[in-house]
This record gives structure tokens, C-alpha cells and sequence, in this order.
């Protein structure tokens, strides 16, 4: 455990450096705020979908046993 820290600590960690057209060519494939939140919300739907669907099915098998 001590041999593992002392090689983390003795690692240089160097700021990176990108020049103002990388970054402006990195940030436009970064998603906006706006096509991460629909994500979001069709990421909960989906969700909220699939427990519906988990419901109905086992309602669906409580009824059939009850018709037998």
C-alpha cells in the first residue's frame, strides 16, 4: 500500500494545454444542456414504461388464475 502511494506521489501531473481552435472543435462534440436533459427524460420514460409494462403482465397473471 505504501509502495503504491509513493509511486501516485511521485508522478507529475502536467496541465493540459489545447490551443483555442481544439478546443473549440472538442467543446462542439460535447452535447448541449438542452440534448442531455431529453435524453434524460426519455431515459425516465422508458423506465416508467417498463414498470408499467412489469405491472400489467403480472396483473394479466393474476387474472388468468383467477379465470382457472
Amino acid at each position: 500500500m505504501a509502495a503504491a502511494a509513493m509511486t501516485l506521489s511521485s508522478k507529475t501531473i502536467r496541465p493540459c494545454s489545447l490551443s483555442n481552435a481544439e478546443f473549440k472543435r472538442y467543446k462542439k462534440k460535447l452535447p448541449s444542456q438542452e440534448n442531455v436533459n431529453v435524453y434524460k427524460g426519455f431515459m425516465q420514460l422508458g423506465q416508467q414504461l417498463k414498470q408499467k409494462k412489469e405491472l400489467i403482465e403480472a396483473t394479466e397473471a393474476h387474472f388468468s388464475l383467477l379465470e382457472n
